[in-house]
């Protein structure tokens, strides 16, 4: 008998709540109701990703642990989007600087499905702009371009993370098991 909640469906539930409430923050426009959507949405990236970061751990696989524990640091980072203004710009361009190495960690192995991760790397290119920008002293927001095009790459690639732990037994896309 099992003394803990089933890890993998509270690392999946915050997954859905980092893309749930990131889209419908990104939709309800700047204010308070963006605020609490964003801040709800990064707790459940950093809960997902370290969830998740335990899990391809105790699998052997340290690489893929090691990039969802660095998107759970770049997630924290991003709770500054919820205070808005000069705090939401540091959280962007800090954020997607993490995002990079995170996503590259997660993604380059041969760990998870081959769809996700493509939509991983190819979300680096915009996070890389907006860090870029961030750091050359232009002011980045949530609504910047290179942002939504990060966010909805990435966004994608956690879809196939959801897949990626429920996917049934025997399905890897390598030669050994994966968790």
């Amino acid at each position: 008998m099992r003394n803990e909640v089933d890890a993998h469906h509270l690392a999946a539930g915050g997954v859905v709540a980092w893309v749930g409430f990131g889209l419908v923050g990104t939709l309800a426009g700047a204010g308070g109701t963006q605020n609490v959507c964003f801040a709800i949405s990064a707790l459940g990236l950093v809960t997902g990703g370290a969830l998740l970061g335990v899990r391809y751990a105790r699998a052997g696989t340290t690489t893929v642990a090691a990039g969802f524990a660095l998107l759970a640091l770049a997630e924290s980072h991003a709770l500054g989007l919820a205070a808005g203004g000069a705090a939401a710009t540091a959280s962007v361009g800090g954020s997607a600087a993490l995002y990079i190495p995170g996503l590259l960690l997660v993604s380059l192995p041969g760990v998870l499905p081959l769809v996700g991760r493509i939509a991983g790397v190819l979300a680096t290119i915009p996070f890389a702009a907006l860090a870029w920008l961030y750091a050359t002293g232009v002011a980045v927001d949530p609504t910047n371009p290179f942002a939504a095009a990060g966010y909805g790459l990435m966004s994608l690639a956690a879809l196939v993370w959801l897949y990626a732990i429920y996917r049934p037994a025997g399905r890897s896309t390598r030669s050994s098991s994966t968790p």
